[in-house]
């Protein structure tokens, strides 16, 4: 983040001659939404606020949390996180998109700002994935695959994900976990060499981080 305090420590780590630009700050939530195309239909999976944590002047992905979303995002400002979705999952399909991907917004008190499509899975999709196998639902994974070999996907029926999740690096893994959490870890040799701020692990929480947090 640039301001009046950090003003000569980000100065420091920009390139000469490189292109920068500089937007006010407003008040918001972060939102990530899950779609998955097929050539006659598409799914738009349940959203979630990104956890968004400030450090060494810059804002980074910290996890996920599914159960806030509707405590936070007003109806009218979903309607239009969904219209939005929706609109750009048209223009993707007639680029000739399929299968998964992810879409972020910025939510304000009263508007919705698109950001960017992120063309792959999403830091949150094991946690859906979670909660559609314990709704007996396909997984993102097998509705990626479908999207690819048959001309349409099947209809989900609504449910809920009722998880938050959050991103763990090495040694904080072994802190003390509420009786809620669990751990997952990511298959990696604590004797790998790692770059610094590489997480390992994830944290599974049945109670909000988001709304716990603020």
């Amino acid at each position: 983040m640039f301001n009046k305090n950090s003003e000569k420590t980000v100065q420091q780590k920009l390139i000469p001659d490189d292109n920068y630009s500089i937007s006010i700050y407003l008040d918001n939530v972060s939102v990530n939404v899950h779609f998955i195309i097929a050539e006659e239909n598409e799914i738009i999976l349940p959203a979630s606020i990104q956890l968004i944590e400030i450090g060494n002047n810059k804002m980074e992905y910290g996890g996920c949390d599914f159960i806030a979303y509707d405590k936070v995002i007003s109806p009218e400002l979903n309607e239009k996180v969904l219209s939005d979705t929706k609109k750009i999952i048209i223009a993707l399909r007639k680029l000739g998109y399929r299968g998964v991907g992810g879409i972020d917004f910025i939510v304000t008190k009263d508007n919705v700002y698109f950001m960017e499509i992120n063309p792959r899975y999403q830091s949150s999709t094991n946690v859906l994935n979670l909660a559609m196998a314990e709704n007996n639902l396909p997984t993102v994974n097998e509705l990626d695959y479908i999207a690819f070999n048959e001309k349409s996907l099947p209809k989900l029926r609504p449910f809920k994900v009722e998880y938050s999740k959050k991103c763990l690096f090495n040694g904080q893994a072994d802190d003390s976990l509420e009786s809620n959490e669990i751990i997952l870890k990511d298959g990696y040799s604590q004797q790998e060499q790692l770059d610094n701020e590489v997480y390992l692990y994830t944290l599974l929480s049945k109670q909000s981080l988001f709304l716990n947090k603020r």
